[in-house]
């Protein structure tokens, strides 16, 4: 035993700083999602489903209204402020954190003098809106913790803190549901929210302790002139992701709110793949466009899609079973939505391909435009087809932006001369093959042998292709 763990250690202490952080960044990323994960029973169980409605509306506005309230300041900016303000990194961060409590605090007062005509619209009591503010206010400061961790490869302190707040926060959370609390929806929020107002907190002291309670003029003319132009891109994107829960919610009501809410979350389970993947395959597109090595990229790519496009429809099949491993029986009519959220999905990983080689090029202004097309399309068609067709309605509306956003971003590779990385005519069969599985397979969930024999046929094709298989990841692996 001595041994093996010897040479692990070894192996490990052979890597590169960059190689262990970014391996520590994909462990803290499926830590966070798996606890999720491993969390929904137990809140399914415990919650009705009008209870677990308000619990979804609420973070679907939290993560739509915050990214504007907060100006996602935490992303690219400062990545970039990071490399280009090196010498002074502590009073840049606390400027930009200054500068995003100053657009949360004018959106809070904004929201405080029309609170009376906001709060019918949504179901969430005034509590929650507190909290929900507080969190734009103390959040950002642990999100640009966690961003500079990750910038200077401290891989240590971010997963240690990873694991501790992301296994206390659902554990609190329970216990408060658990206990005399009237409002368990409210419960489970607070208990989640005071563990993250704990970490938060400390966090947002010491960033501006540590810049001595400086700020500097020039820094925050810097996140202005360089965020505000994405907002609407990273609005757009939440927008896309959860809008329909929202709107459920006011159209329909909570239950069916809560219903969506907990299949969608299943079935995202894909990003989570497909955002680990993605994390390495980034570096190594960028690396292999500067040695015009294209051929490469286009048969990798091709194998990832491939493989990503089969991993899709098979938790389409098991949709059903999934659902009552997670929820009890009053959710099961939500299993079929699962199939065009994760057909949405694949057009995400698609949408993520493009975005790769417009970003290499610094074609920002297109992803923009192309976000916020699909977010207003998705809003309109919501708008039209919740009301006729119920909730469900709202997976197939997503399905259908997802993969006009994804076909813009096709369209502006063409533009930009830089279709020709990818094998565009194994990604539109594809991408065809997804449609038709994702407005068909629902029709199986009632016929289990059916079901699973088409799974097995698969799963036959997967294994006769592993070469295929392990040739992307191994390839992935040594670039990474």
């Amino acid at each position: 035993m001595s041994f093996k763990n010897s040479k692990i250690i070894k192996i490990w202490s052979d890597l590169s700083i960059e190689v262990r952080a970014s391996l520590a960044i994909m462990v803290a990323n499926f830590f966070q999602s798996g606890m999720k994960l491993l969390f929904i029973p137990v809140y399914t169980r415990l919650l009705s489903t009008t209870e677990y409605g308000v619990i979804t509306v609420f973070e679907s506005i939290q993560n739509t209204l915050g990214t504007i309230t907060m100006m996602t300041l935490w992303a690219s900016v400062y990545n970039r402020g990071m490399q280009e303000f090196k010498t002074d990194r502590n009073r840049f961060t606390a400027s930009l954190l200054f500068l995003g409590n100053i657009f949360t605090v004018t959106v809070g007062l904004v929201f405080l003098f029309f609170h009376n005509q906001i709060i019918p619209y949504f179901s969430l009591t005034n509590i929650l809106w507190v909290t929900m503010f507080a969190n734009f206010i103390f959040m950002p400061a642990y999100n640009f913790w966690i961003a500079r961790q990750k910038f200077e490869y401290n891989y240590q302190k971010m997963l240690a803190m990873t694991v501790v707040v992301n296994v206390l926060s659902p554990i609190f959370a329970v216990a408060l549901i658990l206990s005399p609390f009237p409002d368990k929806s409210a419960a489970k929020i607070l208990g989640s929210e005071i563990i993250l107002m704990a970490a938060y907190i400390p966090i947002f002291i010491s960033v501006f302790k540590n810049s001595d309670w400086k700020i500097k003029g020039s820094y925050l003319k810097y996140g202005l002139k360089f965020n505000v132009p994405l907002i609407p891109h990273y609005a757009s994107q939440q927008i896309l992701s959860s809008c329909d829960r929202i709107m459920i919610s006011y159209m329909i009501d909570e239950a069916s709110a809560g219903i969506y809410g907990l299949s969608y979350q299943i079935a995202t389970v894909v990003h989570l793949v497909w955002t680990s993947v993605n994390a390495v395959l980034i570096p190594w597109t960028f690396n292999k466009i500067e040695e015009d090595k294209i051929e490469a990229i286009r048969r990798q790519t091709r194998n990832l899609i491939i493989i990503h496009s089969a991993i899709c429809v098979g938790i389409m099949f098991v949709a059903p079973e999934v659902v009552r491993i997670f929820a009890p029986s009053g959710y099961y009519e939500g299993i079929y939505i699962i199939a065009p959220v994760i057909g949405g999905e694949f057009f995400i990983a698609l949408f993520n391909l493009f975005a790769n080689v417009e970003f290499y090029y610094k074609k920002t202004l297109y992803v923009m435009m192309a976000s916020t097309i699909a977010a207003v399309l998705n809003i309109i068609l919501n708008a039209v087809f919740i009301p006729v067709f119920g909730y469900q309605a709202a997976a197939y509306t997503t399905l259908v932006c997802y993969c006009i956003y994804a076909l813009m971003h096709a369209i502006n590779l063409v533009r930009l001369k830089a279709a020709h990385y990818y094998d565009m005519k194994t990604i539109a069969k594809l991408s065809l093959a997804m449609i038709l599985v994702s407005l068909i397979i629902a029709h199986t969930y009632d016929g289990f042998l059916i079901r699973y024999s088409l799974l097995a046929v698969i799963i036959l094709i997967v294994f006769i292709k592993r070469n295929i298989i392990i040739e992307a990841l191994l390839t992935l692996k040594k670039k990474g």
